[in-house]
């Protein structure tokens, strides 16, 4: 079965429904069964940088770090996640008003300042986002942002609550980024399911570039023809298949962003729960992260390198100092 996703660009991108649920439920399964790549990095081990990345004396799933997430998130687009939580927790610790309602009356320009000082991506750019996010969470919010959720039953609805008519009360936040809180929220139990939740970061679609899950030609826009068409699906497969989202989410996650990054480097037959689909290597992100936009025509994969590794806990060490050298 397959279904064509129209971009605004016109370029049809072909959709396969089959090869999307083959290639989740492997994921999936072995995420659950801990087997290969997960038996290292999975959400019980608290692997993921929101687990790890919480400032001192900040009780997880508190009211304090539920404004934490709500900050740190809106800051993860196209942003490396493990770097964004810690650069977070360092502004927490030496400018923590910036998580209050006195940001509210900080200038644009000090705010800025200092974002750029601790190393954000385009601070002349996230500072106003910043502060019309804080003016929505503690002027309209009552410093809960769990009500950006309340009453929505779907990642549309919030969208429509927040940014429809004209309006734009969280600059910065669109469907992906919806999604995470929500799966944060949702992780820590301060919410329930929100329908559509599933962010399509760039994990996700080289995932479903280089599985086969998506096919099509020239250059297209990341957003508009292939995160937004890719939640639906993945999210009406998710309801189809009654599989979790938010364990999708982290096994899909945790493969993109430990493993396929290292595809040319390590032994990834052994470790990869999605390798005897996979073309190999990884498609390049160049254009992605310059101009938000994948080039399907001409996807530059790196060819896979030699097989390093003899067993699958050498494998699993051999990944796990990489990635703790990339923390460092």
């Amino acid at each position: 079965m397959t279904r064509t996703l129209n971009s605004l660009s016109n370029k049809g991108i072909v959709f396969y429904d089959n090869q999307a649920r083959t290639v989740f439920k492997d994921a999936l399964s072995t995420y659950i069964e801990h087997r290969m790549l997960y038996r290292e990095f999975h959400a019980e081990n608290g692997s993921a940088p929101q687990h790890w990345g919480i400032p001192n004396r900040v009780l997880s799933g508190s009211p304090e770090h539920l404004v934490f997430l709500y900050f740190t998130t809106l800051v993860t687009l196209r942003a490396e996640s493990d770097a964004v939580f810690r650069q977070m927790v360092g502004l927490w610790q030496e400018r923590q008003e910036f998580f209050q309602e006195s940001v509210v009356s900080m200038e644009e320009k000090e705010i800025e300042e200092t974002l750029r000082r601790i190393g954000y991506i385009n601070p002349s750019q996230l500072a106003p986002r910043w502060k019309k996010c804080a003016q929505t969470l503690f002027q309209d919010l009552d410093g809960n942002p769990l009500r950006v959720f309340g009453g929505h039953q779907s990642i549309d609805a919030v969208m429509v609550a927040f940014k429809g008519q004209g309006k734009n009360r969280l600059p910065g936040y669109g469907p992906k980024l919806l999604s995470l809180l929500a799966l944060f929220y949702r992780e820590l139990g301060a919410i329930g399911d929100v329908d559509g939740a599933f962010p399509v970061d760039l994990h996700v679609q080289r995932i479903c570039i280089t599985t086969g899950i998506i096919t099509g030609a020239g250059i297209v826009d990341s957003v508009t023809a292939v995160a937004e068409p890719l939640r639906r699906e993945i999210s009406r497969i998710c309801a189809q298949e009654r599989m979790d989202p938010l364990a999708l989410s982290h096994a899909l996650w945790f493969l993109g962003a430990k493993l396929c990054v290292q595809c040319d480097k390590s032994a990834t037959e052994l470790l990869c729960p999605v390798h005897t689909h996979c073309s190999g290597g990884v498609a390049s992100t160049r254009i992605y992260h310059k101009k938000g936009r994948w080039d399907l025509g001409n996807p530059d994969r790196k060819p896979k390198g030699p097989q390093l590794a003899f067993d699958v806990e050498f494998a699993l060490r051999l990944l796990s100092q990489r990635v703790r050298k990339q923390r460092e």
